[in-house]
């Protein structure tokens, strides 16, 4: 099951890749996208601090939340 959040974004998707590269979570992943740049990876229990930013409201991305079936 896929859900639809749209919250905003400053960052590129290379810039948040870089910055949330070494975040994982092994059940779900937060996927950033725009466009049809490649998305960046961000554990679930930091969702709450991205959406409470202001300065994340100032574009708007798409973001999915998708549970991971299996352990890559």
């Amino acid at each position: 099951m896929i859900k639809k959040i749209e919250i905003g974004e400053i960052l590129s998707a290379r810039e948040a890749r870089a910055k949330f590269a070494k975040l994982k979570s092994d059940k779900i992943n937060i996927i950033i996208k725009r466009g049809k740049v490649s998305s960046a990876l961000i554990p679930i229990n930091m969702l709450n601090e991205f959406i409470g930013d202001e300065k994340f409201k100032e574009l708007l991305f798409e973001i999915y939340i998708r549970e991971e079936t299996e352990k890559r």
